[in-house]
């Protein structure tokens, strides 16, 4: 009973004050991108030929990616907006409509 009183709470990501991760910013993009092209696949709006180049130069384009001064997106943050992308029952709505009406993956001003 005593370690339950005295460990951190639910949710605390380090304890004692810690500043949560800072998401990775180069994978944030791989994935964000990658879903992105996905999704749109999936659910019919561009072809497998267009897939193919919408995925070709993610590697290239996020390699060595940052985040733009004081910007430090929680790995939090980063996994809801996946999730988001990633979840089939927002599907239909094409991604930059989605990305509008929802805020998850806008971190940083995005």
């Amino acid at each position: 009973m005593v370690a339950s009183l005295t460990g951190p709470s639910p949710g605390s990501v380090g304890g004692c004050g810690q500043e949560p991760p800072t998401a990775d910013a180069a994978q944030f993009c791989t994935d964000r991108r990658f879903w992105e092209c996905r999704r749109e696949n999936v659910f019919g709006r561009i072809s497998d030929e267009e897939f193919s180049a919408c995925v070709e130069p993610i590697e290239r384009e996020c390699a060595g990616a940052t985040w733009s001064s004081g910007c430090r997106p929680t790995q939090q943050a980063a996994d809801t907006c996946i999730s988001l992308l990633r979840d089939p029952e927002f599907g239909p709505i094409p991604t930059d409509e989605l990305k509008a009406m929802r805020g998850e993956c806008t971190l940083c001003g995005e």
